[in-house]
């Protein structure tokens, strides 16, 4: 059941991104028109606004590093850039463009072992881009050569050290993409069985499991 809901203010519109710091009961929303990021608290009060038009554009996909107290933005610019945002003082930091022809984030997540960011881009090909947090610089960019621009889902497995996404190639089904993050490289790809655009994804590291949600009508759900 819906136990709540919230209006922001007046340009409170499309939200985004959403992100929790549940040790503080905060969530954060990327909204468009202007481009503002939105706190809430957990009980849906909102507590603060950061407004990014001077820094980038419509903020679309993002990460959060709770330890640490930093959120990564990426906007819809071209290219696009990553917005650093400290959560105590609720301010920008620092911008970061990414190498041109890079547009269209659409996930993002974060190794906070390694301190580093991964962004997924929605373009054809689809494209990876790996980002240092500590220096805040863009490390590399994996191509998923032949692929249509709809990569939508990013999932991370840090302790193995693998990330998957998936996306198709000239036409459906999907395929799921295997990358390890030691070597970067794609290590294996798997071709589900039906359906179309992968929109969703759960990650079970604990037992291995991975399961996919797709635009299909009906859905279909893949483990």
């Amino acid at each position: 059941a819906v136990g709540a809901s919230v209006v922001g203010d007046s340009f409170f519109t499309n939200i985004t991104t959403m992100q929790a710091e549940l040790s503080l009961n905060y969530l954060y929303c990327g909204a468009y028109t202007p481009p503002k990021i939105y706190r809430f608290t957990t009980s849906l009060v909102q507590s603060a606004t950061l407004d990014l038009t001077a820094y980038a554009g419509y903020p679309v996909a993002g990460c959060i590093d709770t330890a640490n107290r930093f959120l990564y933005i990426a906007t819809l610019n071209t290219p696009f850039r990553v917005v650093k945002i400290d959560l105590a003082s609720f301010s920008v930091v620092s911008t970061l463009a990414m190498p041109a022809g890079n547009t269209i984030p659409n996930y993002g997540v974060i190794d906070n072992v390694n301190n580093v960011a991964y962004f997924v881009t929605s373009t054809s090909p689809v494209r990876v881009l790996k980002i240092d947090l500590t220096t805040f610089t863009w490390l590399a960019t994996l191509t998923l050569t032949g692929t249509t621009g709809s990569a939508s889902i990013l999932t991370i497995d840090v302790t193995n050290q693998l990330l998957y996404t998936a996306a198709y190639v000239t036409s459906f089904p999907s395929i799921v993409y295997k990358i390890d993050l030691v070597s970067f490289t794609v290590s294996e790809t798997l071709t589900l069985s039906t359906g179309g655009v992968i929109r969703s994804v759960a990650n079970d590291t604990d037992n291995g499991l991975l399961y996919f949600g797709d635009n299909s009508s009906p859905a279909n759900i893949f483990k």
